[in-house]
């Protein structure tokens, strides 16, 4: 029997601890002016919280339901005064999968979603990744023979529950 051939009959049972994480950072640039004239701007605040809503969709719509995945937009920024038209806005979030395929589905439905979105608000939109984080998991034997030690020492052992966790 070749090497390939056994490890393909081993079967681990592997706990997730840490899901698949990539963070989100979006600019939109746009033309801002004075809010008396406003049919001369490109609002991007406007575009920015229309974008949010539309990245609802990218889950419900992309990935497989039975699939665990995450977009989460944590912070907005436009705009610097009541009486002006933002030119620029900047979202800050965060994708989660515990598919690692479902990271890149669903980054290329927000580029085609971005592509969509300046062209209708006539605008630039920056997309940048950051930091790009892979899932990690225990091996089910590990985390028994950990849970055996902690028990047979006394120490009070709870299994910590599935979390999107990065």
């Amino acid at each position: 029997m070749r090497a390939p051939d056994v490890f393909a009959k081993v079967k681990l049972t592997l706990y997730i601890l840490f899901a698949n994480t990539s963070e989100l950072f979006l600019d939109f640039k746009g033309q801002g002016g004075h809010a008396a004239y406003p049919h001369l701007t490109k609002d991007m605040g406007v575009a920015a919280c229309s974008f949010v809503e539309k990245t609802q969709e990218v889950i419900s719509r992309k990935v497989d339901p039975l699939e665990s995945a995450v977009l989460t937009i944590g912070k907005i920024e436009s705009g610097f005064v009541q009486n002006a038209i933002a030119e620029t806005a900047r979202l800050e979030g965060t994708i989660r999968t515990l598919d690692a395929s479902s990271i890149d589905v669903i980054k290329q439905k927000l580029e085609t979603v971005i592509r969509g979105f300046e062209i209708a608000h006539d605008c630039f939109i920056e997309v940048d990744y950051g930091a790009n984080y892979y899932q990690v998991t225990n091996d089910k034997r590990y985390v028994d023979l950990f849970a055996d030690v902690m028990s047979n020492s006394g120490i009070d052992y709870k299994e910590a529950a599935p979390a999107m966790t990065g």
